[in-house]
């Protein structure tokens, strides 16, 4: 018999992972990580809980859920992405759990994270011009 997965983990060019990166997916959904983004060690991203939850009625309360990285994010070490999405410029301090959706250009820490800082900008190293690749 043929096997169908239909999921897909999609990495665009000039991302950069410094170790281990988990990527786990529910049939049917998405990770997309965009161009210029930086993985620190033993990163985690999750598209569902691993196991169903349903309410008294029978109705399923935890489904899985895409997971877009915009372009030029940083994801420090140990952070864990569930269910959730970054916007371009972000970054995402270490030891963090993300679950639930950020904006753009935003200092985002804790667990459960939270944004600290707003419009910020950063780069590879103080050698390299600021842009997004474009």
């Amino acid at each position: 018999k043929n096997i169908i997965i239909r999921t897909h983990l999609i990495i665009d060019d000039g991302c950069n992972f410094s170790g281990d990166v988990h990527f786990i997916l529910e049939q049917g959904k998405t990770i997309h990580i965009q161009k210029g983004c930086l993985f620190g060690m033993n990163v985690y991203l999750r598209t569902f809980d691993g196991h169903p939850i349903y309410d008294e009625r029978g109705v399923r309360i935890n489904s899985g859920k895409d997971i877009d990285i915009a372009q030029h994010v940083w994801v420090g070490q140990q952070v864990a992405i569930h269910r959730a999405s970054i916007g371009k410029g972000s970054m995402i301090g270490m030891r963090s759990f993300v679950n639930k959706d950020f904006g753009e250009n935003c200092m985002i820490v804790g667990t459960p994270a939270k944004v600290i800082r707003q419009g910020i900008h950063w780069q590879y190293n103080d050698n390299l011009p600021y842009n997004y690749g474009e």
